[in-house]
């Protein structure tokens, strides 16, 4: 990983919910196709981690992934197709120069309430050549 990201690093996007990315169009041909109209978790986590994602990749070498080793997810209010998300993320630390934390949230615009928080605890970035070796061995 390059130099330069530090704790505190944040950032900022928006997020526009779409009907496909509802409860009940996230697992076609499941019970969740019975769900209710509302922003599924699935997408809540990827939207997230997409935050992450925006803020750390400048800072990725061209050999280098990410793997999202372990979050904490607080799912805690419904969006629907239509509402756009304020997401904001900040790094919270850098350990071992390859884990990095994050704090996220996304409040929607609509209704003013947060919809979601996400503890990254580990954002790992690692070797990508060595990642896809390890995936053939499985």
């Amino acid at each position: 990983m390059r130099r330069g990201l530090h704790i505190g690093a944040y950032g900022v996007s928006h997020h526009l919910v779409r009907e496909d990315q509802t409860v009940r169009h996230i697992l076609p041909g499941s019970c969740l196709e019975r769900g209710e109209p509302v922003l599924a978790t699935g997408y809540l986590v990827a939207i997230l981690e997409n935050a992450c994602w925006r803020i750390l990749s400048p800072y990725l070498q061209m050999h280098e992934t990410t793997v999202g080793v372990d979050f904490t997810l607080r799912h805690t209010a419904p969006a629907l197709p239509g509402d756009v998300l304020h997401v904001v993320a900040s790094c919270t630390e850098i350990a071992n120069s390859n884990d990095v934390s994050w704090m996220v949230e996304a409040r929607n615009l609509r209704t003013g309430e947060v919809v979601g928080s996400l503890r990254h605890h580990s954002l790992r970035v690692m070797d990508r050549a060595r990642f896809h070796r390890r995936l053939h061995r499985l």
